[in-house]
């Protein structure tokens, strides 16, 4: 069967392993929070228009905890990071599965740098910036051309997230 090879080791091989995986699911369900909740989005598929179905109480309850959903994602993907690095350390040459390492490293970091963007280009992000600063730095008009990108960067960042967990999966299989 595919499992009987997925998460062999010693038994703290197996805790990491199992550890990533916890952590990284929790990415996955605080960014599906996240994005169901990003206006962004809804607005890029039409469901905030007049009469639309995103414009209910449900959609508008679960919208006013957008920020707590980023900072849960944003803390799951630290930690993710952060245990696979601890875990597998950086990839380098010669080692058994360093293809499949750098694969998903460099994927990891493109994560890491598209969801910094998307976060920063987030209404949530100039919100939380307005909790420091008595003024609104990001109030001026390259701000709102930034956050024009909002959308196109939620995509670049979905495919980037696409290809990691299939190289991850592809990884775990094959160890």
């Amino acid at each position: 069967m595919i499992y009987d090879n997925l998460f062999q080791g010693t038994a703290q091989d197996i805790y990491i392993h199992w550890l990533i995986l916890i952590l990284g699911t929790g990415i996955f369900l605080s960014g599906l929070a996240v994005i169901s909740t990003c206006r962004s989005i809804a607005g890029y598929f039409h469901l905030l228009q007049k009469g639309g179905s995103l414009r209910s109480r449900l959609y508008l309850g679960c919208y006013k905890y957008h920020s707590y959903y980023w900072v849960a994602f944003g803390l799951f993907l630290v930690l993710h990071f952060l245990a696979t690095l601890v875990h597998v350390g950086i990839p380098a040459a010669g080692e058994p599965y360093e293809l499949a390492h750098q694969f998903v490293f460099y994927a990891s970091i493109g994560n890491l740098v598209l969801g910094g963007l998307v976060f920063s280009s987030c209404r949530s992000f100039q919100s939380l910036i307005g909790l420091f600063v008595s003024n609104k730095p990001l109030a001026g008009g390259g701000f709102r051309r930034f956050f024009k990108a909002h959308g196109v960067i939620w995509w670049l960042f979905s495919i980037s997230i696409v290809i990691h967990i299939v190289a991850g999966i592809i990884h775990a299989v094959n160890t």
